[in-house]
């Protein structure tokens, strides 16, 4: 858990808190309880299509005492205008992955509040408590609602109709399916509909993007409380004839702790297989120890059931599932805590979705699948031999067999977007106007990053999935394919040797062009050659690699996508989306290649102690960044200049899976003892 207290309004209107309900919905906001995002709501339901509706924006709360009163909301409206500030009266806040809790005091009173979101189901609950005061107090809640697509922004009155009771407000949108259940455990709901106009979201305009909304307001809720006495608000999303279902935040809040500490078990049993335990951890270690639970708290977050499929959320709020994403955060998120089912389920079910040897990019809203990548295959691939190896599960690569084949030939013959194996046997991808590689930004019709040809991770991944593919194919029985598989993984390596190599750098060039011209900018994909499992290059060249990427791209908040220096390098990742685009792959640095780095890292130093150590100190500022924008959670990219500040979603699935699988399976248990002061671990 995460504790924050005595913030000023930039530390509390900065930090962010998200809770999610396991199907793809989240509530979230700031710690000050500004509204500074177009996601930021109580309840963004996540539908069985995939898709996600703001249904619940915020509850004003105001509490009365005689002639005392506290208002523990905070405005910011488009004219500059703070109001109320309730962000004033903050004294404290606990966030972890299962819930809010705020503390407000002033005039004599203390009032807690608490957020969670109820597992499997669209439904948020708020519950206050008046911990102290001279005498009952009243409370006055005014439930904030809309109903709109997550990404966009209400500017006009919305046909929204309200039902109400003595405790309950139904709220709908003409002709929606669904309809909003706010109800209250005790008191009474007046009806006052009216629409608030014109909250401004300062992190909106920051993006170049419109930067204000109105809000509906059904009424209000009136409650009297004594100290000690307690209310709460439910709003759940219901479809069809259902009623609300009359959930109760002390049985949640029981539920999610007994799953979080069966789940820490769990975990904490799995990783005595990297010989990591609590007790081997000294006392004044103990924050990693907590840092570590909280990374895994986080991985089981952007777990999700959609429909019938289990998945992985790419990263909150804005992004859903996408294939790339999802194999390359899936070691993280579910083989080093023990999730190894949900792997199993999310393996099978890409393996049915895939299309001329094709993984999907990403799932749409509207139940589709786009598949414009040339990497998500490959990780796929990667993917399946690390839960081989971390399960032995024979039964399943029986299933998984023909998927992995059905990929290695479309690749070998060609398939959609001009991916194919070259005379060489380096695989090329290239379309115009298509994004096919993982820096996929694309403004208009202008791809800032093509990398049309033969880009240098693609091969490694290639190389890669054409081992495993040989490896799988003997134990499957078929050593035709194996014979087959394995040969033309060795032409690939003799010409990625041949090819890639930069003799005048020192390292590999990030791109053969079309045209046989070679692109010798200093990225970060080039260590993918040297930190997955069957690495390409002799021992002295993989140093070499390692020691560039080292000097010209690591920051503590991720490897820079391009070195400082190189014409197209942007230094920071700021303004409209054009500018960002623009940048988001030509400087900005990000978090989950600094699990890789790491992974190489200390594969050419042979887990050396010193280099262990040096490892150690390089990933510890991304994981103390787990108390920066998204409280729990760890940012998608970061600026390439100091200070290293966070950007893009403040929640990111890779970011999180790739610093925890590090820790768990690269550093920890190579620690030595000696290492116990100067912040070591005391591990053997």
């Amino acid at each position: 858990m995460l504790i924050t207290a005595k913030l000023t309004f930039a530390e509390a209107v900065a930090q962010e808190w998200w809770l999610t309900n396991g199907i793809g919905g989240f509530a979230a906001g700031t710690l000050a309880g500004c509204l500074t995002r177009r996601y930021h709501g109580l309840l963004t339901a996540g539908l069985p299509s995939g898709a996600r509706r703001l249904f619940w924006a915020k509850l004003e709360t105001t509490v009365k005492c005689g002639d005392r009163q506290l208002d523990l909301a905070t405005n910011e409206f488009s004219d500059g205008t703070m109001h109320p500030t309730g962000y004033r009266h903050l004294l404290s806040a606990q966030v972890d992955s299962d819930s809010l809790q705020r503390f407000y005091a002033g005039q004599g009173l203390i009032i807690a509040e608490t957020i969670t979101m109820v597992p499997g189901v669209n439904a948020t609950l708020v519950e206050y408590e008046v911990v102290t005061a001279p005498a009952p107090v009243e409370l006055v809640l005014i439930p904030l609602v809309n109903q709109r697509d997550y990404h966009e922004i209400t500017l006009e009155q919305l046909p929204l109709a309200i039902e109400y009771s003595e405790r309950e407000c139904l709220v709908r949108l003409a002709d929606a399916a669904e309809r909003l259940a706010l109800v209250a455990s005790r008191g009474e709901f007046l009806a006052e509909p009216d629409w608030y106009y014109n909250f401004h979201y300062r992190i909106e305009r920051c993006r170049g993007l419109s930067d204000q909304e109105n809000h509906f307001r059904p009424g209000r809720f009136r409650v009297v409380l004594a100290p000690g006495e307690r209310v709460q608000i439910t709003g759940e999303v219901l479809s069809g004839q259902r009623k609300a279902s009359g959930w109760q935040i002390a049985d949640i809040l029981e539920r999610r702790r007994q799953r979080k500490k069966l789940y820490h078990a769990q975990v904490e049993a799995y990783w005595q297989r990297y010989n990591i335990t609590r007790q081997k951890i000294t006392d004044n270690e103990q924050w990693l120890w907590r840092r570590l639970l909280t990374l895994a708290d986080a991985a089981r977050n952007f777990i999700v059931q959609i429909g019938n499929r289990q998945d992985i959320i790419a990263g909150y709020p804005w992004f859903t599932s996408w294939g790339r994403d999802t194999m390359i955060s899936l070691p993280g998120l579910c083989l080093v805590t023990g999730e190894h089912e949900t792997a199993r389920q999310i393996l099978l079910s890409y393996a049915e979705h895939i299309r001329g040897g094709l993984l999907p990019n990403r799932f749409q809203e509207d139940g589709g699948a786009a598949y414009n990548t040339v990497d998500a295959s490959l990780w796929f691939v990667v993917a399946v031999y690390h839960y081989l190896r971390a399960t032995e599960d024979h039964q399943f690569l029986g299933r998984i067999w023909p998927a992995i084949n059905a990929v290695i030939r479309a690749y070998l013959t060609g398939t959609e977007y001009n991916i194919r194996a070259t005379s060489l046997g380096l695989i090329f991808a290239g379309s115009p106007g298509v994004q096919l590689t993982w820096m996929d930004a694309k403004v208009g019709e202008w791809v800032v990053t093509p990398r049309h040809g033969c880009p240098v991770e693609i091969n490694a991944l290639w190389y890669n999935s054409l081992q495993i593919a040989a490896l799988l194919a003997g134990q499957v029985g078929r050593s035709d394919l194996a014979f087959r598989y394995e040969a033309t993984a060795e032409l690939v390596q003799q010409s990625f040797a041949r090819e890639f190599w930069n003799d005048e750098r020192g390292c590999l060039y990030d791109l053969i062009l079309p045209d046989g011209q070679k692109d010798p900018a200093i990225r970060p994909n080039q260590i993918l050659a040297v930190s997955l499992p069957f690495p390409l290059l002799s021992r002295e060249r993989s140093r070499q690699v390692v020691q560039r990427v080292f000097e010209h791209l690591y920051t503590p908040g991720g490897l820079r996508t391009l070195a400082p220096g190189e014409p197209e390098y942007r230094p920071r990742f700021a303004g409209p989306a054009p500018e960002r685009d623009a940048a988001y792959h030509q400087g900005t640095a990000w978090p989950w290649l600094t699990g890789q780095f790491i992974k190489a890292y200390l594969r050419v130093a042979d887990y050396a102690p010193a280099a262990v150590r040096a490892a150690r100190l390089l990933l510890d500022p991304l994981v103390i960044s787990l108390a920066e924008a998204g409280l729990g959670y760890i940012s998608e990219i970061m600026e390439p200049e100091y200070p290293f500040a966070p950007r893009g979603c403040p929640a990111q699935a890779w970011s999180v899976a790739e610093v925890l699988r590090a820790y768990v399976e690269d550093i920890l248990p190579y620690l030595p003892v000696d290492q116990r002061a100067n912040g070591g671990l005391r591990l053997r």
